[in-house]
């Protein structure tokens, strides 16, 4: 008698599995890319929202000092000591009884504590040196971004948190060196406008002086320029390129992120001419090819290159590519 055959229950044949490996392929060809663009979709949405924050802490900024915060650029330090002043009627401006202006001396290379340096040691500890200093001439319009929005002073006399405290010094008014610690410890009050995440403030320079990441792991900051400075100074923004310096404004040790620069609608007018402009490098992590020489147009596009389409900017609600002119 024949006994019948039949087909394992228990497995697939040869052509069942190289079927289904078939299907996977297709489908993992159709979904990765829509994953990925959903990935940096929800990245892009989260920095556009956090930008929308740091907006209402600059306007607020405005609303209390009637004046947007000014960026460092060192062809700009005219305005500090009238924008003192806006901060604080009661501003000392000048050293008593001396002459020159007090905050065009403290714009000058000058040693200033850094309030954020943390050593650790203990006086007899080997390598115990003290607090380490910073000085205004390094700050870079991306750094005054986080300086502005949260280390001003409540002090009325001193708002930007120095006073002077010796022959080419100054000395930080809210915090005091502990030297057990091997830190800074906070005694006085902060003006805070932005609550600024710590784990995305670095100083990628070296220089003392704070810049914030945008989140998703991009490896530029968010860059502020003020109108004060760039409505006057065409050849005006950040080298990330190579970190070098490009018309005097200093790289951040960021190498490969392009050049930052403020746009502008034609050769004459920039975008937000009495204004600020807030701008983030976008998911490819770079601002853009064309050099600080050249002026980018936004919406008409001139100048911009590929690396510009997916930046971020606080004049639009999209990606700059989505309102450039093809």
């Amino acid at each position: 008698m024949r006994l019948a055959t039949r087909k394992s229950a228990n497995g697939f044949t040869l052509v069942e599995m190289l079927v289904v490996l078939a299907i996977i392929g297709v489908l993992a060809a159709i979904l990765v890319p829509t994953i990925g663009v959903a990935v940096r979709t929800v990245r892009q949405g989260a920095i556009r929202t956090e930008m929308k924050q740091m907006e209402v802490a600059i306007e607020n900024y405005k609303t209390k000092f009637n004046s947007y915060p000014i960026d460092f650029d060192p062809r700009g330090r005219q305005f500090v000591a009238p924008h003192v002043k806006k901060i604080s009627r009661r501003a000392i401006l000048r050293k008593p009884g001396k002459r020159p202006d007090l905050y065009a001396d403290l714009m000058t290379n000058r040693f200033c504590p850094n309030p954020h340096y943390v050593q650790g040691l203990a006086p007899g500890d080997a390598g115990y040196r003290g607090p380490e200093y910073r000085n205004f001439t390094t700050m870079l319009p991306h750094e005054a971004l986080v300086f502005m929005l949260s280390e001003l002073s409540t002090n009325a006399e001193y708002p930007l948190g120095y006073k002077p405290s010796g022959r080419g010094v100054f000395a930080l008014v809210d915090y005091t060196w502990d030297a057990n610690l091997g830190k800074f410890l906070l005694t006085g009050n902060k003006q805070t406008f932005f609550d600024f995440n710590d784990n995305r403030l670095v100083d990628l320079d070296g220089d003392g002086w704070l810049e914030y990441m945008p989140s998703g792991g991009l490896d530029a900051p968010y860059v502020y320029f003020d109108s004060r400075i760039y409505r006057n100074v065409p050849a005006y923004g950040i080298d990330f390129e190579t970190g070098g310096t490009v018309a005097d404004i200093g790289g951040t040790g960021v190498v490969g992120a392009g050049f930052a620069v403020p746009y502008w609608t034609n050769a004459t007018t920039p975008v937000e001419a009495n204004g600020y402009q807030l701008l983030c490098c976008g998911m490819d992590n770079n601002f853009g090819v064309s050099p600080v020489t050249s002026l980018r147009g936004f919406p008409s596009g001139e100048n911009s290159t590929l690396e510009d389409r997916d930046n971020l900017a606080n004049f639009t609600d999209l990606r700059l590519d989505e309102n450039l002119a093809e």
